[in-house]
């Protein structure tokens, strides 16, 4: 399909915290022009990505609504997948404040031997493993494009910050 004028909005999990057998966990895709965006990173979103014929590193940008393990359970294993199969861009990352600590403890700090190995023996380009994270914590636009925007609104969730995006 091409993307340049339509939007293309994928469900590829709306399962919740206890596991189902024929529900993934939450993840949104929606395209557009050359982007291709993911809500959440929920249990089975690599997995379902590829069930749905969207590459995992065809994803230019995440966007995390908050940090509870089941919408963001599956963001390591679609980080390295995607920088091994040939992702050359440093990943642009929305979430809450503590997305950036996240991402430093349970991924580059779980897998840095792992990184390592690929940098090193592999000759990854380590750059293009790397993400920019915008940490919000208000209300307001937080991507724009000519096509679109998206703005970021507090929800309340069980005490944790969280945030509903819309689409422009």
């Amino acid at each position: 399909m091409n993307h340049t004028n339509s939007l293309e909005l994928t469900i590829i999990g709306s399962g919740a915290v206890r596991v189902h057998p024929d529900r993934g966990g939450t993840a949104v895709c929606f395209r557009l022009g050359n982007r291709t965006i993911l809500i959440d990173c929920g249990r089975c979103a690599v997995q379902n990505l590829v069930r749905f014929g969207i590459p995992v590193e065809s994803v230019t940008d995440i966007l995390l609504t908050h940090l509870h393990f089941d919408h963001v359970c599956d963001l390591a294993q679609l980080l390295l997948l995607s920088w091994n199969n040939g992702r050359t861009w440093r990943m642009p990352i929305i979430g809450p404040v503590g997305t950036r600590n996240f991402l430093e403890h349970n991924l580059r700090l779980a897998y840095v031997d792992d990184l390592a190995t690929r940098i090193g023996k592999n000759q990854k380009d380590p750059d293009h493993f790397e993400w920019d994270v915008t940490e919000i914590s208000e209300d307001g636009p937080v991507m724009q494009t000519a096509q679109f925007m998206i703005v970021a609104g507090r929800t309340p969730h069980t005490g944790m910050e969280a945030f509903n995006f819309r689409i422009e």
